[in-house]
């Protein structure tokens, strides 16, 4: 998986979900993923960390999805109150 996401957001994506996992916390996260056809999307990762009665992670839990037509709007949006 880490090595279709984007190499300078490896990095974040791992260190937040490890942070999640040390303090019991949930997490979010935003990064592009290559797909098999080559094309690049923006994914939002959610998810959240359970663990069971002696404190140890059990299971994470989420949810990722394709952001990238919102993102790509939102820039045009943004391009458009610039000029």
């Amino acid at each position: 998986f880490m090595s279709h996401v984007r190499e300078e957001h490896r990095k974040g994506l791992a260190d937040c979900i490890m942070e999640a996992i040390r303090a019991g916390s949930e997490f979010e996260y935003e990064y592009d993923l290559k797909t098999r056809g080559g094309e690049w999307k923006i994914i939002s990762t959610k998810g959240k960390i359970v663990r069971d009665e002696s404190g140890q992670t059990t299971k994470v839990l989420g949810i990722s999805r394709d952001v990238t037509r919102l993102r790509n709007t939102e820039r045009e949006q943004e391009r458009s109150l610039r000029e």
